[in-house]
């Protein structure tokens, strides 16, 4: 650049209009260039609507609901697995046990808890069981066979004691039976029966105490008869009954039965079979 104060006047006029003419330039290529989008800074609306409570805002709308995918990872190999639990059992092993009266649990404890309150609409019980039993009975007409001929008696009626042991499964029972029966004819004919039955015997639920029961028994009959022309006969045979009654549970572990039996014995050279209908009370105790 020439120093001003050397340059004339003329000079100084001409310098001045070569910087003003690049300036103009400069000016005319800044203002030719396109013109610079507007920028919005104002924040996006939110697609909730506030809320008049101070605890924030609430949806507008209910925010639809986005199912977790499932991934299936496979399945994990066995010698993995295997690995797995004896890592497991090491570092169970290895955990410091807690201080004081720590006791391992113990299964009997949870088993009385488990009967302690257990549900009491759970009345009837399976398992093992003893009772005795006491009825009635009213035989039928019969008749002894001597050699001059029949010796028809009338009967008249008698009772029944005895005992049964049983095992109850639910629906079925099984169980034996001991009972005498005894119940005199006329004529001054006595008749005395010692049974052992062995019995099945269905129970059908009518509400949760109450059970109708069937059931079926075969076995023996020790039969001895006192009076008489034909002077004592005495056999034993075949017997069987037919049992139709009521069961009834009380809370705890025992059971009233009231049934309907009826009993019959094999017939003999020296009498007719002995046919018995009885009503018969029992009651059961769990053993």
């Amino acid at each position: 650049m020439s120093n001003p104060s050397a340059l004339s006047f003329s000079d100084r006029i001409a310098e001045i209009k070569a910087k003003t003419s690049t300036h103009e330039s400069r000016i005319s290529s800044l203002l030719s260039r396109p013109a610079i989008e507007a920028q919005s800074f104002d924040l996006p609306q939110t697609p909730f609507e506030k809320s008049e409570s101070s605890y924030g805002v609430q949806p507008s709308k209910e925010v639809p609901y986005i199912p977790i995918p499932e991934f299936n990872y496979g399945e994990v190999p066995s010698d993995a697995a295997d690995g797995l639990d004896s890592s497991l059992s090491a570092s169970e092993s290895n955990e410091p046990k807690p201080e004081g009266n720590f006791q391992e649990p113990r299964p009997e404890l949870d088993d009385a808890y488990a009967e302690l309150y257990e549900s009491e609409g759970n009345i009837k019980r399976t398992g093992y069981y003893f009772g005795p039993l006491i009825g009635f009975v009213f035989p039928e007409d019969s008749a002894l066979r001597t050699s001059s001929g029949i010796e028809p008696y009338s009967s008249e009626s008698g009772y029944s004691l005895g005992f049964q042991v049983g095992r109850d499964f639910g629906t079925v029972r099984v169980e034996g039976e001991y009972s005498y029966i005894a119940h005199d004819g006329s004529g001054g004919i006595s008749v005395g029966v010692n049974s052992l039955l062995s019995r099945i015997i269905l129970d059908f639920d009518v509400t949760e105490s109450l059970d109708l029961r069937a059931g079926l028994g075969m076995g023996f009959g020790f039969v001895g008869i006192d009076g008489g022309s034909s002077g004592e006969p005495s056999d034993v045979g075949f017997a069987y009954d037919f049992l139709l009654g009521l069961g009834y549970n009380f809370y705890g572990s025992w059971s009233l039965c009231l049934d309907y039996k009826y009993y019959l014995t094999a017939a003999n050279d020296a009498y007719d079979r002995i046919k018995t209908h009885a009503v018969i009370f029992s009651a059961n105790f769990e053993l």
